[in-house]
């Protein structure tokens, strides 16, 4: 009796936990996909330049494997470039913590750095040149 009754706790206790960790698991991985949002909108919010010189590569995400998951264009003409830089930063060390500690898989392979280019007075990847 004693036994049953402390199997039934222990996996309540373990089911408990395995729902909280995944609650975590879940919390986490939308305030990751929270941030890549807010820098996609603040870059895409201005992407102005005069020439070539005004617009940079921005590595996006972290592979689990290393490396980025992609790549942004921005244009280091917009009002809130250090906050990009910021907030594109914490994202990925966010990102890194979160592959590591949930034991993440992904793809190895290597997505082709783009060269950032103004064209008509507006920053675009260009994977041509």
């Amino acid at each position: 009796m004693k036994t049953g009754l402390i199997l039934m706790l222990m996996t309540f206790g373990l089911s408990s936990f395995a729902q909280d960790s995944n609650e975590e698991q879940v919390y986490e991985s939308r305030a990751i996909e929270a941030l890549y949002s807010a820098v996609s909108s603040l870059v895409d919010a201005d992407l102005r330049c005069s020439a070539d010189f005004d617009c940079e590569i921005l590595a996006r995400g972290a592979k689990a494997c290393g490396g980025p998951q992609s790549f942004a264009v921005v244009s280091r003409n917009n009002s809130l470039y250090s906050k990009i830089i910021y907030l594109n930063l914490e994202q990925t060390q966010k990102e890194e913590a979160y592959n590591f500690k949930y034991g993440v898989i992904s793809t190895c392979d290597i997505p082709s750095v783009p060269k950032a280019t103004c064209i008509e007075n507006v920053c675009v990847k260009n994977y041509f040149n």
